[in-house]
């Protein structure tokens, strides 16, 4: 069955017409095998990285839309950063609006809502409306002050409590437990009213129709949502004040389901407020937990008993129970549950279209059980590779179960594409990072978006002819309106999806050298270009070769004697220019041109040593000082894989020297003895010279690296013939670049902005202490010896 005739037939099937079912089968509808990088964004080097948030009413928004939450982190000594979104479109994971000062979510119940093409973001005592359609896309449409209102009920701290989206309109809870009504589109507030009781509960909204929930004693007030009259209200039974309510959620737009006091669950009518059921626990056995199957349909409810967790399966209409599960395999009613050895833990249930998915512990292996929604029938199982760990993520498609799992040290985030019907691994992708951040992974029209601790990647079905015309349609695009950087980012994902990345990067490299190009598209295409250079060098590394030099060069600062154009490599142009990596509300480093930051590199090498020489241009030359904790000042770091064998970490064979004009060391004159000590002690084998150019033009940076290094991390080389030509080893080269033109609101300089590297294989984030974080000896680029 083809994609499309699958999204056709779960449309059928969805005779409620439940618009979030709706929205997850038209993003699920393109996927499946085999699967190809969609986009990329550049490594994060941040403590958390850009996680997946979760968006309310998200079926209601753009199909294509992702939302990113960067923490702000802490810096010492100063307050907490806020966090910042980032809303961003499938296929290409272009930015769409980049919202700061964001509190950090609180419980959830400050993330944001998409409705009436707007994403609502919700502060501690407002609300912001951001475009995200239209002429004004990306920017701040309006802003709502919210006050924390007069009621006698305390519902939290702030004014904004939590937020819900119901249509076109945002419903607020307030501090004082008021609620809200606020136009998603104008920000305008549409009503308010004053809750009887307090929703500690929180709130639930859909399809027009707000729920205000108070867990204890069990109650429900319903309101309509686009003028806040009440509908009809739960009480409390009799004599149950301590009654309560627990994981509430929508079965579709007319029914409601939660657990009363554990042992009970009751479905209501919304459009009504009657009861429809109830369903009793087994003696001795709590519910502990509801998910909902996406049409409506079905449920599964979580049990938890003497005899260890389970689940039972309901049909939804009259609550009947369908079959329940102890962990060992599916029993329908009447029938004895299996039972055999060591009892396997259920650690999380998903329910699909037909089948239940379930995440099992069985003999300290995690396990993927598929079982027939209707009858339990077990379809298959897959077992998780060992040493895989993390949160339980999956994604159901026409064709496919898409399984992401961490990676255990060293190793990455693998995506397993398991075929629907059998569970076989049909294909697996290895994703930059190691954890999943947030929500993990989603489908988002066609596209499978994940967040690591290293970024984000989005990956989908390759549709070669669809490629092909959408390629020559964003072409044409271009070519009306060259000045169009979304155009141009957009045409330079597509020829990367299709293979053609030095295409797409000479294209992004074209439109940030333009004259005139404005300052958001220029960080843009840099952005994006970064990305594709990280790629570029992951899936093939430059090969440089260096030749047997007949005598040995001198290091001084001269190049004339010895250096041959042969010899040499040229670091130019903004491929080779990575931004040093600041909080996300910094702005980033810029780069002006070749005579901002650019180089030549010279190398050789005889039996004694590796030479090179690096002849830098840049205007703007900047003692190091390494005492700072940022990056204060221009230096080089020589970064080699000696044994060569790359990776994803620094390993015990890596070395990585520095090499900069420097400050003074600020110490008192006693301590200069021990210092002058202390620096002969670390100074490297090997001769090393920088020097200003005498034309004020930048600086050249030479460098005499013996082989003994090398044979010191146990590379097999004649200590006296030196390595065979042939021998090849990994090489980087980073030149962090000050120009010293901002200052830091904190106080003190910002430093280092930018770098010039050979390859992008030492990432730096601001702060020194993370060095390590972003070396990555698989990016370097190849030395072979000739």
């Amino acid at each position: 069955m083809t994609a499309r005739a699958w999204a056709a037939a779960a449309r059928g099937r969805l005779a409620t017409g439940d618009a979030p079912a709706l929205a997850s089968a038209r993003n699920a509808a393109a996927l499946g095998a085999p699967l190809r990088r969609a986009f990329r964004g550049t490594t994060e080097l941040s403590q958390d990285g850009a996680a997946l948030a979760p968006v309310g009413q998200l079926w209601a928004g753009p199909d294509d839309v992702f939302v990113l939450r960067r923490a702000g982190g802490l810096r010492p000594g100063a307050a907490p950063a806020p966090d910042l979104l980032e809303v961003r479109r499938a296929p290409m994971g272009e930015l769409v609006a980049a919202v700061p000062g964001v509190p950090p979510t609180g419980g959830g119940r400050l993330d944001p809502v998409l409705a009436a093409g707007h994403l609502v973001v919700p502060f501690t005592d407002r609300l912001e409306g951001w475009a995200l359609t239209g002429p004004q896309a990306g920017t701040r449409a309006w802003s709502r002050p919210i006050e924390a209102g007069a009621g006698a009920l305390i519902a939290g701290p702030t004014p904004v409590h939590e937020v819900r989206g119901a249509g076109a309109v945002v419903v607020v809870l307030t501090g004082r437990n008021d609620l809200a009504g606020v136009d998603a589109a104008t920000g305008q507030v549409r009503w308010r009213r004053a809750l009887p009781r307090r929703a500690l509960g929180g709130l639930q909204a859909r399809d027009g129709v707000v729920l205000a929930l108070s867990s204890t004693p069990a109650a429900i007030d319903a309101f309509r949502a686009h003028d806040g009259q009440p509908l009809w209200s739960v009480e409390p039974e009799e004599g149950a004040a301590t009654s309560r309510l627990s994981s509430p959620c929508w079965l579709s737009a007319t029914t409601f389901l939660w657990v009363q006091d554990g042992m009970r669950l009751v479905a209501l009518d919304v459009t009504s407020g009657k009861r429809r059921y109830t369903v009793a626990a087994d003696a001795g056995v709590w519910f502990v937990g509801l998910v909902p199957g996406p049409d409506g349909s079905a449920f599964a409810a979580r049990t938890q008993g003497g005899d260890g967790q389970g689940l039972r399966v309901h049909e939804a209409a009259a609550g009947q129970e369908l079959w329940r599960d102890n962990g060992f395999g599916a029993a329908r009613p009447g029938q004895k549950p299996p039972a055999e050895g060591a009892r396997p833990s259920l650690d999380a249930v998903v329910l699909g279209e037909d089948t239940l998915y379930s995440f099992r512990t069985v003999g300290g292996r995690l396990e993927l059980w598929a079982q027939e929604l209707r009858l339990g029938k077990l379809a298959w199982t897959w077992q998780s590779p060992r040493g895989s760990t993390g949160a339980h993520v999956m994604v159901e498609t026409p064709t496919a179960v898409i399984v992401p799992r961490h990676g255990g040290f060293g190793q990455r985030v693998t995506v397993n594409v398991l075929a629907r019907g059998t569970g076989k691994v049909v294909e697996t992708h290895q994703v930059p990072g190691r954890r999943l951040l947030g929500e993990g992974a989603a489908a988002r029209d066609g596209v499978l978006v994940l967040a690591t601790d290293r970024g984000v990647t989005g990956l989908a079905a390759l549709d070669e002819a669809a490629l092909d015309e959408e390629t020559i349609s964003q072409a044409l695009a271009l070519a009306a309106a060259p000045d169009d950087a979304r155009a141009r980012a957009r045409l330079a994902g597509l020829l990367e999806l299709a293979g053609r990345g030095k295409d797409a990067a000479a294209l992004l490299s074209g439109g940030i050298l333009a004259e005139g190009v404005r300052l958001a598209a220029f960080d843009r295409m840099f952005a994006t270009l970064a990305a594709l250079s990280e790629s570029a060098a992951e899936a093939s590394p430059l090969q440089l070769d260096a030749h047997r030099m007949p005598r040995p060069p001198e290091i001084d600062g001269e190049l004339s004697d010895w250096w041959r154009p042969w010899s040499s490599f040229e670091l130019k142009g903004p491929g080779f220019i990575h931004p040093i990596q600041a909080p996300p509300t910094s702005s980033p480093g810029r780069w002006s041109g070749d005579e901002d930051l650019s180089a030549v590199l010279h190398m050789g090498w005889d039996e004694r040593n590796f030479y090179f020489a690096l002849d830098v241009n840049d205007t703007n030359l900047r003692p190091y000082d390494s005492e700072a904790e940022r990056w204060i000042g221009d230096c080089l770091l020589i970064a080699i894989d000696t044994m060569g064998n790359g990776g994803d970490v620094v390993m015990g064979d890596d070395v990585l020297l520095s090499l900069a004009l420097t400050l003074p060391k600020k110490k008192d004159d006693e301590d200069e003895d021990e210092q002058q000590a202390d620096q002969e002690r670390s100074r490297p084998e090997g001769t090393y010279f920088v020097r200003r150019k005498d034309d004020g033009s930048g600086a050249v940076y030479e460098a005499a690296i013996p082989w003994g290094i090398f044979i010191k991390n146990g590379v097999p080389i004649d200590p006296e013939q030196g390595p065979a030509p042939g021998f090849s080893f990994g090489l980087n080269l980073v030149l962090t670049d000050d120009d010293g033109e901002r200052g830091d609101a904190e106080g003190g300089p910002r430093g280092a902005t930018k770098t010039l590297q050979l390859t992008p294989g030492v990432l730096l984030h601001e702060e020194k202490s993370r060095l390590w974080q972003g070396y990555i000896p698989g990016r370097f680029a190849r030395i072979t010896l000739r």
